[in-house]
């Protein structure tokens, strides 16, 4: 029973760190996404005012 209920537990940190992980990747990857978009327009903004 305890080693059970020990096994469940560990079986939800492991999935808990995975959808979290995954989650910080994916917003990492957006951000990095907008930060990209914004330099683009940027530079496009700069070449048209030059």
């Amino acid at each position: 029973m305890y080693t059970q209920a020990y096994t469940i537990s560990l079986g939800f940190q492991s999935l808990f760190i995975t959808s979290f992980s995954f989650f910080f990747l994916s917003a990492l990857v957006s951000l990095h996404n907008t930060v990209f978009k914004y330099q683009k327009t940027k530079n496009l903004a700069l070449g048209r005012i030059l």
